[in-house]
């Protein structure tokens, strides 16, 4: 077998350039398989019969210094937070600026784990799910990155029970005002989803801010947006007296306001189960 290597849109599928022998030492006169790639590019195994090896087939590896794929790997478990114990669910991961499905993945029912490997160059939105647990919601912004990255990551999902906390971390407002941007439509029909899926459960949709600014104006812009969220839900068919709707400004911060990252995590909108 002879390897030949081309270039691919990811997106589209199209190939971009002519088929190209890699040539010696990977080809030889010899019985050469398998040929594979690593995540990261910075590897490569294949297969093959050739002169000073142990057996029929070995496995050899090449290594090169700089890794040129621009992938992130995101890897981990998921469990019952409770138990920690693994639980059988999906994954399912959409572009937020296209709107489109990038693909559905089942982490090992025995140990939980999973590995996904995703292109760069996008905004993703992750929801990880399964029967009788809310769901988790991920933001994977790396539309800015072009290089390999890995994200170790175990998710814990919670039994569906009041009190039960949901962090929307693809809910997207503009820049001081309460009006949802595009991206949020995915994690929107989400929680509406749920909603039809669970119908006896009643929800507090609260908004959330960092502490920087004025704190009634972030009272109030928190309030606002929550009730944008609520409004949403209501008019798309959920009955009313199944939303509460509330703002906490910065009085409920998930970590310390000392970083811009933190601070990040501390604008948000929640749900709560509350019935």
């Amino acid at each position: 077998m002879i390897f030949f290597s081309v270039e691919i849109d990811l997106e589209t599928g199209e190939i971009l350039s002519n088929p190209e022998n890699i040539g010696y030492p990977i080809n030889t006169a010899d019985d050469d398989v398998y040929f594979t790639w690593s995540a990261d590019n910075s590897r490569a195994y294949f297969s093959s019969v050739r002169e000073g090896g142990s057996g029929e087939k070995d496995i050899y590896m090449l290594e090169r210094n700089v890794a040129l794929a621009p992938v992130v790997v995101w890897k981990g478990r998921v469990i019952d937070e409770l138990t920690l114990k693994p639980i059988d669910a999906k994954i399912e991961i959409s572009d937020n600026s296209t709107q489109k499905p990038v693909g559905k993945f089942l982490p090992n029912k025995s140990s939980g784990k999973y590995i996904i490997a995703l292109p760069t160059g996008r905004n993703y939105n992750i929801a990880v799910e399964s029967e009788n647990y809310s769901f988790y919601s991920k933001n994977l912004d790396v539309s800015g990155l072009n290089k390999y990255e890995e994200i170790d990551e175990d998710i814990y999902l919670k039994p569906l029970k009041k009190g039960t906390i949901i962090v929307l971390r693809n809910i997207f407002f503009n820049v001081n005002e309460a009006s949802l941007r595009p991206e949020s439509e995915i994690e929107l029909t989400r929680i509406y989803n749920f909603l039809l899926k669970y119908p006896n459960i009643k929800l507090e949709v609260s908004g959330h801010s960092d502490s920087d600014g004025n704190r009634g104006y972030n009272m109030e812009l928190s309030k606002k947006r929550a009730a944008t969220v609520t409004e949403y839900l209501i008019k798309k068919g959920i009955r009313a007296d199944r939303l509460i709707s509330n703002g906490y400004g910065p009085n409920r911060p998930m970590v310390p306001n000392d970083s811009p990252k933190n601070k990040q995590l501390n604008r948000r909108t929640e749900l709560m189960i509350v019935e």
